[in-house]
């Protein structure tokens, strides 16, 4: 078993280049979603305005998205990820002005959250493209892991700091992974290039990525639903929140990523929805119980780090075969409405009782799973036999090794 995780682990000079080049632009995500909420904080009180800075970066991503998988599908991947990178390194010079005013907090917002999306499915078709099916759950986790990781450390160095030297600390972040991009392969970038170009309404056509969308899409939004309500309790539960559950996700995604590639991807999902579902009835039923706010704060980082590691990284790439930016732009959206959501129902969930909200969540993650049953699975069977094969004739070797 080790020598195969080991295995799957073995990466050339291009993969490697790649897979560090997709843990940066997953941290500089993440580190961007900080920084706006601190540029929306020092802004005062400002009321609706701080929210729509809030917002203006996960929608801007999510148009630059679809943008760039429209117009960037057919490029030399190389080139353009060099392009990405510089640009994303520029893009740092708009945090220090965002804080002038509302309206150049929004602008500047847009233009790095726009940066940040317009390359992204790109990047994981490319990723998904040049890592075989059978490793894609592995190195995807890895990645996650290795992000969770590293951003509360850069996010803590630039909380210290002015937003002049945080916007520097950004850069210089970027910066980082523009040299990995000259070690990708050029073979690789080439068969990338003539891949099948799919259109819009193909992707959104085909029903096993409808099923895994609406599957994914119901999560996002009881994610991003039960996040105001457990805002009401964030002093109660600030660390578990920022700390403690981002930190079992990242743990999870790794785990989940390596058993992925075993026993296929629909059963973990199915098991994390159920398990989830539990965790919000619990809570739900007993909240008087401190045991019952522990088990839901495991639960739900087990999941959402499970959830992390298949729908961002690994199913869109699945689907298409390793085809399509379009899978992964349309797949990736309602990762990034979950603040949206949370943001925009905000003032509905004060109308809803807290233990109530989680009884309703509870339900509809169960309703979530029927769409799971008839969803295919995306790793192919002969990829788990043959791991199975190999397997017990490794067990068949060592025993007669023992025997003889």
């Amino acid at each position: 078993m080790f020598k195969s995780l080991k295995d799957r682990f073995s990466l050339g000079a291009g993969r490697g280049a790649i897979f560090l080049f997709l843990f940066n632009t997953f941290s500089i995500l993440f580190i961007g979603e900080v920084l706006t909420n601190r540029i929306a904080a020092s802004l005062g009180e400002a009321g609706q305005g701080n929210q729509w800075i809030i917002i203006t970066y996960p929608a801007s991503i999510i148009v630059s998205m679809i943008i760039g998988a429209a117009i960037f599908s057919r490029i030399n991947k190389q080139r353009f990820f060099v392009a990405w990178a510089i640009l994303g390194v520029i893009s740092s010079v708009f945090l220090p002005l965002s804080t002038m005013s509302i309206a150049s907090g929004i602008l500047s917002i847009a233009i790095i959250g726009s940066l940040i999306g317009i390359g992204l499915p790109s990047l994981l078709a490319h990723f998904a493209h040049i890592v075989p099916v059978e490793n894609r759950g592995t190195l995807g986790g890895s990645v996650l892991l290795l992000t969770t990781l590293a951003v509360p450390f850069v996010s803590i160095a630039m909380s210290g700091l002015n937003l002049m030297t945080s916007a520097i600390i950004f850069a210089v972040w970027r910066g980082w992974s523009l040299p990995l991009l000259f070690f990708t392969s050029r073979r690789n970038d080439q068969d990338a290039t003539e891949t099948t170009n799919l259109s819009f309404a193909t992707v959104i056509r085909e029903r096993p990525f409808i099923l895994y969308f609406v599957v994914w899409l119901m999560f996002c939004a009881i994610d991003g639903f039960e996040w105001i309500i457990l805002k009401r309790r964030s002093d109660e539960f600030r660390f578990a929140l920022n700390v403690v559950e981002p930190l079992i996700a990242g743990f999870a995604a790794f785990v989940a990523g390596v058993l992925s590639d075993l026993v296929g991807r629909r059963r973990l999902l199915i098991f994390g929805f159920v398990s989830l579902g539990m965790a919000y009835a619990t809570i739900g039923f007993a909240p008087q119980f401190w045991f019952s706010w522990i088990l839901y704060f495991v639960i739900d980082g087990l999941t959402i780090g499970t959830l992390w590691v298949l729908f961002i990284v690994v199913l869109w790439g699945d689907l298409a075969h390793g085809r399509s930016e379009k899978h992964y732009s349309i797949g990736e959206i309602p990762f990034f409405l979950t603040r949206i959501i949370a943001i925009l129902l905000a003032p509905l969930a004060t109308l809803v009782p807290e233990y109530s909200a989680f009884s309703l969540a509870a339900f509809f993650l169960f309703v979530a799973v029927i769409p799971l049953f008839y969803a295919p699975e995306t790793l192919p069977e002969k990829n788990i036999k043959d791991r199975e094969l190999k397997q017990y004739i490794e067990k068949a070797k060592k025993t007669k090794e023992k025997l003889t």
